[in-house]
């Protein structure tokens, strides 16, 4: 019988195959302010694309995004609900 997932229950099915997230999205996107180091927490990517890809990862939560560069390998995200 078909059944309606929770919200909840519905935020840890993962689509497209099963694969683990390559980063801890649902800790970075927690609302705390979290700094991020190119060679240490998102290795081989580029700073902008990294950005693009946080973001992404916000919206698909229902999230808004906040950057801020601190230099040419470290970026800050912050999280936070979006007006309905």
């Amino acid at each position: 019988m078909a059944k309606k997932l929770t919200e909840a229950e519905a935020a840890a099915v993962r689509f497209g195959g099963g694969r683990e997230a390559r980063y801890p999205w649902d800790e970075w996107l927690d609302g705390g302010h979290w700094v991020l180091e190119a060679d240490e927490d998102f290795p081989g990517t580029k700073v902008e694309n990294f950005r693009k890809t946080a973001s992404e990862n916000a919206r698909e939560r229902g999230l808004v995004l906040r950057t801020s560069r601190l230099g040419p390998t470290t970026l800050v995200i912050q999280a936070y609900q979006g007006e309905s």
